[in-house]
């Protein structure tokens, strides 16, 4: 059930339903459905999740149904949840004056390009503009930050980061990346490690504790270079 963005409340005769929002961003011309189906099925209040997420609460379970049809016939996707890319959060980017990139067109294209691979255990990805690091990569299973090296754009990676009851600041990459197409690469192939070598329940950071932390960064490191992007 919770594939499809249905979680048990502590109660189980009750559930929650989320909404996937990319970049903490959700059209306007959807809110008015959405806000009749929490009043029509749960307690008419909806919450915001910390990653910039939806949640409509307080639903009876054997609505559930009925409340994934009429969200999906009003055009708003219920998701976030199981062994899935999380919705990305992200910054303003480029409308704020700090921008350095645009984070919510990437962390919009981020998700599109990944949604749909089943993975061994969540992972999370933030982006953000620049080095104030308003999203908190370093929080992330992948996070991507903006930031001028050499009068050029620059994207920051890293990897590794876990909030949650077992906090881990993400490691930094030995590169960067800059173009939105090499970030896209590096996040393929970090997802294609964590899949061959997680186990299930592993989250990325535990992966690489349990491995060698250099394994993965060594790994990506050789297939940047490969792939003929700068170090």
């Amino acid at each position: 059930m919770a594939t499809c963005g249905v979680i048990r409340m502590k109660d189980s005769a009750w559930v929650s339903v989320r909404i996937q929002v990319v970049g903490g961003r959700f059209n306007a011309e959807s809110l008015e459905p959405l806000a009749w189906i929490a009043q029509k099925y749960g307690s008419g209040e909806i919450h915001f999740t910390t990653r910039q997420g939806l949640e409509i609460q307080d639903i009876p379970a054997e609505k559930t149904d009925e409340v994934l049809k009429a969200l999906a016939d009003a055009g708003i996707p219920a998701g976030g949840t199981g062994p899935h890319v999380r919705t990305v959060s992200a910054c303003p980017g480029t409308a704020c004056r700090f921008g350095i990139i645009d984070a919510q067109r990437l962390a919009q294209r981020i998700f599109d390009q990944v949604k749909d691979r089943t993975l061994t255990h969540k992972f999370k990805i933030a982006t953000t503009g620049c080095p104030n690091s308003c999203a908190k990569p370093i929080t992330n299973d992948f996070g991507v930050q903006g930031l001028r090296k050499e009068g050029q754009t620059a994207y920051v990676i890293f990897v590794g980061g876990n909030c949650g009851r077992r906090v881990r600041l993400a490691d930094k990459l030995p590169f960067v990346c800059h173009t939105e197409d090499e970030v896209v690469a590096v996040l393929n192939d970090t997802l294609d490690w964590f899949c061959a070598h997680g186990q299930a329940k592993e989250r990325l950071a535990a992966v690489m504790e349990r491995l060698g932390v250099g394994t993965l960064i060594e790994h990506l490191q050789t297939a940047h270079g490969a792939r003929g992007g700068k170090q």
